[in-house]
C-alpha cells in the first residue's frame, strides 16, 4: 500500500474474524433485548441497561463494605483465659 510515499505493511492487520464484525449485538444485549419486555427496542438502549446495571451494582457494593457494623465487638473477659487452657500433653492424655 503506498500513501504520498508512506508504505504500510499490511501483514499485521486485523484478520477477517466473523467476531470482530460490527453489526451484529452481542448475545448479552440480545438477551436484555428480548427478556425488557418491550422497553429496550435497540442495540444502543440495551447497552445503556447494561451500563446502568453495572454502575447500580457496584455502587451498592461500595455502600455495602463502607457502610459495615462498625460497632466494636465485646469479647468476654474470660473467653480466653490462659489459667484455663491445657497443654498440648494434657489434651492428648485426656482423649
Amino acid at each position: 500500500m503506498d500513501i504520498n510515499g508512506v508504505q504500510f505493511n499490511d501483514k499485521f492487520s486485523l484478520p477477517n474474524n466473523p467476531r470482530f464484525q460490527a453489526g451484529k449485538p452481542s448475545k448479552m444485549v440480545g438477551w436484555v433485548i428480548k427478556f425488557s419486555g418491550g422497553y429496550i427496542k435497540n442495540e444502543k438502549q440495551a447497552n445503556y441497561a447494561l451500563l446502568a446495571v453495572a454502575v447500580i451494582a457496584v455502587v451498592v457494593a461500595i455502600l455495602n463494605f463502607s457502610s459495615g457494623n462498625s460497632q466494636k465487638v465485646n469479647f468476654p473477659v474470660n473467653a480466653i483465659n490462659p489459667d484455663n487452657a491445657g497443654s498440648p500433653a494434657d489434651i492428648q492424655s485426656n482423649q
